[in-house]
């Protein structure tokens, strides 16, 4: 076999997760190609690798924060063994060292020590099933361990999904996405993880888990013997030709591994002329066509002849954000010129959050705290001493949102007097920043030292904000008459000032409170025309600096069916919790909640359009008392016999929460939380309250597609999870992350008193919560902004926001409603009747 002919039969490589010794190595798979090249219908498929003697990968996982090394140094029948080492460190023997035996699809199967002790793996994870091809999907089971020591059956579903260009270290590589969900068979729940297989890896090479304490893996760096061949960048596209003449520096397609012969070659018809093509632009970026690979030369300019048809291109460079674009030909076209758009990469803002500039530091070390934004995905952040080429590498979690500034946090050891400490950010697509800040330690006992000169003023700002829209996304067709827009602005001094237009015309913004002064949300409501909408962003900093994002929305027409019959007419549902005084002598009193919850629900009734008969009411003063019984039942079985697809639901709640630990590991702080029912036991909440995940099973068995949770309730401060806030506050009970589970379906949302670490105040003189107080007035007309005699929902949120933050700062303290989820248009919630 030829060598151009081995390459093209070896297609993208894996690699699997694996704990062995209590440390997750993901290994890449083994066995090699077949004996003949692979041919064109085999290209979207990924044969199992061969590894050879030698090779070897970087790595950094659940187990290993810090980067290690694994190297195959011997065969083991059809598996291999490998040896362990840090970063950086050549292993060359196997003599007193572990050693990992890995079986024949990556998977290390046993461990022995330099002594002989051996330590067999646990249940084995298959992300990878070779032959790998596109849409594949496969099963398999495994039992994990969980925190109390016990065994968990998990049962995974995994599809092999799209190619994707991702970075890895300082290299960028294509590599097979790979979506797994796993679900827990004890009690159904369910989690989320996705993997990468990079075939010039000959390996998977990356593994994110959508929860806490979940396994992951990232390789930093990799050496292997003949890496596999490139995937194609998409499906079925035209082979390019060789470049005509101009670019020495493009490669040109492999030749046919043997020509072709007999009468079928003669009788075959003669392909169209090519058309010569001339792309344009960033130097040096590379550009994949089908299967081949091209570099624009120094001017940005490529020169190379393709077929007619439609071509994918796919250009990358380090700097620029990643152009995906067809480029379509007609066989009239003798000569085509075509520019790339390939838009620069605005790099990440760091700011130092501690120590401050003049803050003394006397200890032997510190903790530098970090906040960086950027419009794109953070890929890593390195924090090391000048001088010292040891660095400490973070990385985002699953859980980190693009736009939203992400919190670092490094442990530095200081000399004594000036330490040089050096930052860079690096994000997706190679955009770098690097910040140098210096961290004085005083000495204890030398005399001080003069004060250190003021430093020279920074160079005036020229860097525009940045702008990132999570909601709509670009091309968005919607059949709604109004949609939210839903974003975050930042930039590297100050936020001045943030507009939005659409079709030209100003819309009113919320009026949530900024992050920071580097940091603004973007949040409105913008009506939309038929036909085509161009809603623009702009963002203008303190230096007058000024960005632009636009998006065009169209909104269709919903499709008329003849002699459709009537809309079923809308119903509107609701469940009001109100409690106060609880069974148990453990927890506080609360004053105002039953009113609160009375409130509502003659709000529901008298103003908002509510029958009496749609609204159940649970207080310590109805009849049916708000039980844990009781309340799934109103949850659980009321709603969901009731309200039918088109229905609108309503959910409100006043009293305690509480957190408990979390067992299984999902919540970042470690608490699971609960709401809890007037019967409730603090010392048995798992028994006896109402675990917030039961809420997402309750919002499943609502056929509504617009249900809406309002939640007054905040976070616990209280230590172990045992304990319960004053009686002039109320106790936790959801944080954003839940929150963010929770409504990830369509048509959620929840709405609750403050935020995580803010606590909901009950004032006497109105006799309520502040959050309830004005959820009521809000309901009555007081929040129709717009006065067009409806309450929606989105008006409704920015009349809370508004109102309660005033109310509390008033009152000493500080209360913000936050709402999670998304719905599409306007939801109408109550209409107001004026005189």
């Amino acid at each position: 076999m030829t060598l151009e002919a081995r390459a093209r039969s070896e297609r993208p490589r894996r690699r699997t997760a694996v704990r062995t010794l209590g440390l997750i190595v993901v290994l890449g798979a083994l066995i090699g190609p077949g004996a003949s090249a692979t041919r064109a219908q085999d290209l979207e498929r990924v044969e199992q690798p061969v590894w050879s003697i030698g090779d070897w990968w970087e790595l950094t996982s659940s187990s290993d924060t810090s980067a290690i090394r694994m190297t195959v140094l011997d065969r083991d029948g059809s598996g291999y063994v490998l040896a362990r080492t840090t970063a950086g460190v050549r292993a060359t023997t196997l003599a007193n060292r572990t050693r990992y035996f890995a079986d024949a699809d990556g998977w290390v199967t046993r461990a022995v020590d330099p002594s002989g002790k051996v330590t067999e793996s646990v249940d084995k994870y298959e992300w990878v099933k070779f032959p790998l091809a596109l849409q594949a999907r496969w099963f398999f089971n495994r039992v994990g361990k969980n925190v109390r020591g016990g065994t968990t059956p998990y049962a995974y579903d995994c599809r092999a999904e799209a190619w994707e260009s991702i970075t890895l270290g300082s290299t960028s590589t294509r590599a097979m996405k790979i979506g797994c969900q796993s679900r827990n068979r004890n009690d159904n729940s369910t989690y989320g993880h996705a993997a990468w297989y990079a075939p010039d890896a000959k390996r998977l090479v990356r593994l994110v888990s959508y929860y806490t304490g979940g396994p992951h893996l990232e390789v930093q760096a990799w050496h292997v013997a003949t890496p596999g061949a490139t995937p194609p960048a998409v499906a079925g596209s035209s082979p390019a030709t060789p470049p005509a003449g101009g670019n020495p520096s493009a490669p040109a397609t492999p030749a046919p591994s043997a020509p072709a012969t007999g009468p079928s070659a003669a009788a075959r018809p003669t392909p169209a002329a090519s058309v010569a093509v001339e792309l344009e632009g960033p130097a040096g970026a590379e550009v994949r066509i089908g299967q081949s690979r091209f570099v624009l030369d120094a001017r940005g300019h490529l020169s190379v002849k393709l077929r007619p048809g439609t071509h994918q291109l796919e250009a990358t460079r380090s700097g620029f954000v990643t152009a995906r674009e067809a480029l379509t030909l007609t066989e009239s076209a003798a000569k085509v010129q075509h520019r790339l758009a390939m838009t620069p990469v605005v790099p990440p803002a760091i700011t130092v959050v501690e120590p401050r500039p003049d803050a003394p530091v006397r200890g032997a070390s510190v903790r530098l705290r970090l906040r960086v934004t950027s419009a794109h995905r953070i890929a890593e952040v390195r924090v090391g001493k000048i001088g010292d080429p040891a660095r400490q590498t973070f990385a985002p979690t699953a859980e980190a949102k693009l736009g939203e500034p992400w919190a670092v946090e490094a442990t530095l050891a200081l000399a004594e007097g000036d330490n040089a400490v050096q930052v860079e950010a690096i994000d997706e697509y190679g955009g770098r920043t690097e910040e140098r800040v210096t961290i004085v330690r005083q000495s204890l006992t030398a005399t001080p030292a003069p004060a250190r000169p003021k430093p020279t003023p920074p160079a005036a700002d020229t860097e525009p904000p940045r702008i990132a829209l999570n909601y709509p996304e670009e091309g968005k067709t919607v059949e709604a008459a109004q949609i939210n827009v839903v974003g975050l602005v930042t930039d590297n001094v100050a936020v001045d000032q943030v507009l939005v237009s659409v079709n030209g015309r100003m819309v009113t913004m919320s009026a949530e409170t900024p992050v920071n002064a580097r940091s603004h949300p973007v949040r409105a409501t913008v009506p939309l025309q038929p036909g085509v909408n161009v809603i623009e962003i702009m963002a203008v900093d303190k230096a007058g600096n000024a960005a632009q994002l636009v998006r065009a929305i169209t909104r269709s027409a919903p499709a008329a069916a003849a002699a459709a019959p009537a809309a079923p007419k809308s119903e509107m549902w609701a469940v009001v919790i109100g409690i106060g005084s609880y069974e148990s002598a453990q927890i506080p009193r609360l004053k105002y909640t039953v009113a609160d919850a009375e409130a509502v629900y003659q709000t529901l009734i008298r103003s908002a359009g509510f029958k009496k008969d749609n609204v159940m009411l649970l207080t310590d003063r109805t009849e049916r008392k708000p039980t844990l019984r009781n309340i799934k039942w109103a949850l659980g079985t009321f709603l969901s016999r009731a309200a039918k697809k088109e229905d609108t639901v309503l959910i409100f709640f006043a009293g305690h929460g509480a957190p408990d630990i979390d067992s299984r590991g999902v919540e970042r702080d470690g608490l699971a939380k609960y709401l809890i029912p007037k019967d409730a036991d603090p010392d048995d909440l798992f028994s006896t309250a109402l675990p917030m995940d039961d809420l997402q099973t309750i919002f499943g068995r609502i056929e509504s597609e617009r249900v809406i949770a309002f939640l007054d309730a905040c976070y616990s401060g209280a230590a172990g999870g045992r304990t319960f806030m004053s009686k002039s506050v109320r106790a936790a009970s959801v944080d954003d992350q839940f929150l963010e589970r929770l409504t990830r379906s369509k048509g959620r949302a929840i709405v609750t008193a403050s935020r995580p670490n803010e606590v909901s105040v009950e004032l006497a003189d109105l006799g309520h919560g502040i959050f309830s107080y004005y959820l009521v007035e809000g309901l009555k007309g007081a929040a129709d902004l717009n006065r067009d005699g409806i309450v929606s929902l989105q008006e409704l949120y920015e009349y809370l926001e508004q109102q309660v933050s005033q109310k509390s700062r008033a009152a000493g303290a500080n209360q913000h409603p936050v709402m999670k989820g998304e719905m599409e248009g306007a939801l109408p919630l109550s209409k107001v009747r004026r005189p």
